[in-house]
């Protein structure tokens, strides 16, 4: 088993377990204790685990996400559809004619795709998943980021993907998040790349919004984007878990 795939084995029974001995990975994995220690060392510097005597904890993976526990675009579709819905309606409610919109990663921005087919728009988007819910009689042009390919994210990423996207500038940038913190003053990514994309992605566009449901609030992820007061607007399903409302921030109903 190679490093990566060793890695993946131990935080999946981490996942399961919320601890594991280095006595059970030498059993499991049959390698040595300093294959094991070197593993745990690596996961630790990742801020994926807590070392402890004996072995490793996980670090809640309810507040940390990473490429070993963020689930897949298929299986995170559904969830919260209502609040991603009732975002993306209000998210659609600022375009007109002409605009050229970047849609980001995930699964919160497609559903914008059933509030704009009466309007004639451009999107520019590195994530293919979009693709399956544009319909023929869409107005606008769809123009598809490529590069290095994702299957699980079902996304386009890399250094060819963000200079593709330098041959364009948005007049609105719907981005995405897998947390934010309000009171630390940070937007989260559990993948670099994807983080890059979206980086770029601010930087090119007149108006950016972040598009958040509440789940997202306090959670956070292997790497900080964004300051959450660089967006003009940050579209939320609603405030009762924060302790103030920022200013940028509109509660869609």
């Amino acid at each position: 088993m190679l490093t990566k795939e060793r890695k993946v084995y131990i935080m999946e029974l981490l996942k399961r377990d919320g601890f594991v001995s280095i006595k059970q990975l030498m059993s499991i994995l049959n390698i040595s204790r300093s294959s094991v220690m070197r593993d745990l060392d690596e996961l630790e510097k990742e801020g994926m685990i807590f070392r402890e005597r004996g072995g490793a904890s996980l670090i809640s993976a309810d507040s940390l996400l990473s490429r070993y526990n963020e689930p897949g675009v298929i299986e995170k579709e559904h969830t919260n559809e209502n609040q991603k819905r009732k975002i993306c309606k209000k998210a659609a409610s600022y375009l007109n004619n002409g605009d050229c919109i970047y849609i980001d990663s995930g699964t919160t921005g497609i559903y914008i795709i059933d509030y704009i087919m009466d309007k004639e728009v451009d999107i520019v988007s590195p994530n293919t998943y979009i693709l399956s819910r544009i319909p023929d009689d869409f107005k606008g042009k769809v123009y598809v980021l490529g590069g290095e390919f994702k299957k699980k994210s079902e996304i386009c990423t890399g250094s060819l993907t963000v200079e593709m996207m330098k041959n364009f500038k948005f007049d609105y940038a719907f981005l995405t998040a897998n947390g934010i913190s309000f009171e630390n003053g940070e937007v989260y990514s559990y993948h670099f790349g994807y983080a890059a994309l979206k980086k770029e992605a601010l930087k090119r566009s007149k108006c950016s919004m972040l598009l958040v449901d509440q789940s997202k609030f306090e959670k956070s992820g292997l790497c900080v984007w964004a300051n959450p007061i660089q967006f003009q607007s940050i579209l939320v399903d609603g405030t009762s878990t924060l302790k103030r409302k920022p200013k940028n921030v509109v509660v869609c109903q």
